[in-house]
């Protein structure tokens, strides 16, 4: 792995053995043909089912290096591969750093045939295309790790292993070269040369590819020993653009203080320092810490400066004490003062002078953290513009003096926040870890620790990052700009001999998914449903007060966040438990969307995962089962909430009408005792569908039992997400018919299973082994009714809801 760049945190490679002959030339036929003899097994039963049981640790690590290293490679790059030009004699590893030009070469050559022998090079893209199907399904299904949001242990609460022998006597760094190599050529791979002429439908879209090549053994024992909460790695893994940039990130170690994580799991963080006290205020060059002296705003001035729409700023006079506030109006074009705002996290409690009478934060801040502030933007807006007054101070936004703490205002300030970020020329982000790092030119390695620290992981600091125009990160001796990083990230990109060509997106701010929702909220332009965009970007922030949670959405998404903000400030609901007033606040949230043009609530919601809306303490939950209490869910899987084809849904009484495709199943008198089964959709046997459901073990069959074999008198429904199923998963709900099943207009009124997961099987010789099942058993097949392509339903929620 050694034409990677080193891991940050540490200064060598992890070292992968050589098992194969020395001297060895490997060709691209003997990648479906098998190499050697250890494996006597044809490539789709491989592929399928794994190396036999019987395989020795020896022959197994010989094999695979030699089928998915070697013989890969030189099936993919079409010419022979030596041994020796990966052999490393002084130790006996592996070498890749021969791999560049090798990769270099190969883009040349098939522009080249693309053009001399357009018969051959189809061929030859075929061929490859299949070979790195083969190899990704055989790496993620075989040698990877499961998804942690499918591989919680509910009684242990520890992360459960998933790999099987003889797959577990492989070594970690051997796995993870293979699905490092897999990555890195599918990510290379020159794009297939179509001429114009030609509208060849055999071709699947690159876009459509699975690129998925699993989880690393190696590197997810490594950020545990690390001693990353398994929160925390679950988060890494699903945001961090495939093995690659995990790997390269593997050796660091979590911001401080970070708690012992020897009992968390990948659901929630158990630590003492999860609950613990913040950090504590910090004090920035100051004087005489030892006697601090404070800086606050009277409440009254700035709750008469939002009443008349105005946002309070403060500034600090060089010599005063205490900070001058002033209201200024951001809605009157041309007369917008230059001012900037800080950012940080509560939870950090940096800015945390004290609790008031009322158990809350006393709005004090120290006044050598103002100061600090004032230097920052003077010197930040003075580099922009030397022609200025260098003595002119700058006025600036910050939470702790700027935000009213009265419930009648405080909607209205929060309404402020997309004003006030969008239209500061500078914010500055305050982060304990961060601010101890120094500036460096290693811009990528310095992004991957702001997307590891405790201000990237907040779900109030992500809307403001979402919000801001011009981004600066205080660090030791200097602040960055993310112009910068992203400078850095582009030079990386486009030069493909730079040192970080392959971790390029390391250098990506904040996740793809937050990136792609502040182009949005920025620039109004996406080629995504926002609501989808909203929903994967907060998948992975984390919040104190689990109310806020669709005050922000409703922020992100232009919704009125007053009208969220008054629920629990109403007679009688003073005082009203947390979780109670998150459910109540969701379904207003829900109702706002429905009621906003150009928003409205996505078909696709459906198949988001539990725990749903439903409260019977609750009763406006009643229309809402189908809901999901939260979006803040931890899924690294993309899910089809909106599609541009899918007519919107609409909110009924008994549930939430949608338009989907859908199966309608004959199933067996026989409970089905595994998870994973396949379904025939054609009279003729030649198509089934692969299914595995989010259920497990035990748990599935007695749900199997007593939910499906038991109830006989209505039919179970498959609803798919997509109308093509193909070789990609795709996220589908298991239902069965509510009542007599079927409401006026053909709609099927349904209550949902669970949730499964359905692909195109496209391995023969797994269709021969259903097709045989059926011959010599009576009575053991799933097969299924398609229904149409905009079938409707009526989702009435789940099961457990009744």
């Amino acid at each position: 792995m050694d034409y990677l760049p080193i891991p940050i945190d540490t200064d060598a490679h992890a070292n992968v053995a050589f098992y194969v002959p020395v001297t060895t030339c490997y060709k691209p036929e003997q990648f479906f043909n098998l190499p050697g003899e250890e494996i006597q097994v044809d490539i789709l039963t491989l592929v399928e089912k794994g190396l036999p049981n019987t395989t020795d640790e020896k022959s197994a690590c010989a094999f695979l290096q030699k089928w998915l290293f070697f013989c890969f490679l030189a099936q993919v790059l079409g010419i022979p591969v030596m041994t020796d030009d990966f052999h490393k004699s002084s130790d006996n590893s592996l070498h890749t750093l021969s791999l560049k030009e090798l990769l270099r070469k190969w883009y040349i050559r098939e522009q080249q045939l693309a053009i001399s022998d357009p018969s051959r090079y189809k061929e030859q893209y075929w061929r490859t295309s299949i070979a790195i199907d083969y190899a990704r399904r055989f790496v993620s299904k075989h040698l990877s790790l499961e998804r942690m949001d499918r591989q919680l242990d509910t009684d242990t609460a520890l992360l459960k292993e998933v790999l099987h022998p003889p797959h577990t006597l492989i070594p970690s760094t051997l796995t993870l070269s293979f699905a490092i190599l897999g990555e890195i050529v599918q990510r290379e791979r020159p794009p297939f040369q179509l001429l114009l002429r030609e509208r060849d439908s055999f071709w699947n879209p690159k876009d459509t590819e699975e690129t998925s090549w699993g989880y690393s053994k190696y590197t997810r024992d490594l950020l545990l020993k690390n001693n990353w909460c398994p929160t925390e790695v679950r988060r890494i893994e699903a945001t961090s653009h495939g093995n690659v940039v995990v790997y390269y990130r593997s050796h660091m170690k979590p911001p401080q203080p970070s708690g012992n994580h020897q009992k968390c799991n990948a659901e929630a963080c158990l630590a003492k320092s999860a609950t613990a006290a913040p950090l504590g205020k910090e004090h920035m060059r100051c004087k005489s810490p030892k006697n601090p002296r404070y800086c606050d705003i009277p409440e009254e001035k700035l709750c008469i400066i939002i009443r008349t729409g105005k946002i309070p700023m403060v500034t600090l006079r060089f010599g005063q004490e205490q900070p001058e506030v002033e209201g200024y109006d951001l809605e009157r074009a041309g007369d917008i003062p230059t001012f900037g705002a800080i950012s940080h996290t509560w939870s950090q409690g940096i800015v945390d002078c004290g609790r008031d009478s009322r158990g809350g934060n006393d709005r004090r801040m120290l006044l050598c953290q103002v100061e600090f502030a004032q230097r920052t933007m003077n010197k930040l807006f003075q580099a922009r513009h030397p022609a200025r007054k260098q003595k002119e101070d700058i006025p600036f936004w910050i939470d702790v003096l700027c935000m009213p703490r009265s419930p009648d205002v405080r909607g209205a300030a929060i309404n402020q926040l997309k004003r006030i970020f969008s239209k500061a020329q500078g914010v500055v982000i305050w982060d304990s870890n961060l601010r101890k790092e120094k500036k460096t030119l290693n811009m990528i390695e310095l992004n991957m620790k702001i997307r590891a620290s405790e201000y990237s992981r907040r779900m109030w600091t992500m809307l403001e990052a979402i919000l801001a125009k011009e981004i600066y990160v205080q660090l030791r001796d200097g602040t960055v700009s993310l112009d910068e990083i992203i400078t850095a990230r582009d030079i990386a990109r486009n030069d493909p001999e730079h040192e970080q060509y392959h971790v390029w997106e390391a250098g990506h701010p904040f996740s793809s998914a937050i990136w792609q929702l502040r182009l949005y909220v920025q620039k109004g332009k996406t080629k995504t449903n926002p609501i989808q965009l909203a929903w994967e970007a907060v998948q992975f922030q984390t919040l104190s007060r689990p109310e806020d949670e669709t005050t922000i959405l409703a922020c992100i998404l232009g919704l009125d966040v007053a009208a969220i903000e008054a629920i629990g400030t109403l007679p009688g609901q003073q005082g009203m438990d947390t979780k109670d007033l998150a459910v109540r606040r969701m379904v207003r949230f829900l109702d706002l969307l429905t009621k906003t043009p150009g928003l409205g609530v996505p078909s696709g919601i459906i198949f988001l995962p539990g725990p749903h809306l439903r409260d019977p303490n609750i009763p406006e939950t009643k229309e809402f089962r189908w809901a999901p209490r939260s979006w803040l869910s931890k899924q690294d899987r993309s899910y089809p909430i909106f599609r541009p084809l899918t007519p919107e849904s609409y909110i009924m009484k008994d549930g939430l009408l949608v338009q989907f495709p859908g199966l309608l199943l004959n199933y067996p008198s026989e409970p089905i005792a595994r998870s994973m089964f396949w379904i025939c959709v054609q009279q003729s046997m030649h198509k089934w569908y692969k299914i595995t459901t989010d259920m497990e073990g035990e748990e599935w069959q007695a749900f199997n039992k007593a939910e499906i074999c038991a109830k006989k008198l209505t039919r179970p429904s498959i609803i798919l997400s997509e109308d093509s199923t193909r070789g990609k998963w795709q996220v589908g709900l298991l239902v069965r018919d509510k009542d007599d099943g079927i409401l006026a207009g053909n709609i099927r009124w349904v209550e949902v299973l669970c949730r499964l997961w359905v692909r195109l099987e496209t391995n023969v010789n797994v269709i021969k082994e259903q097709v045989d099942s059926f011959h010599r058993n009576d009575g053991c097949m799933i097969f299924a009714d398609r229904l149409e392509q905009f079938q409707k339903w009526c989702v009435a929620g789940g099961y457990e809801d009744q």
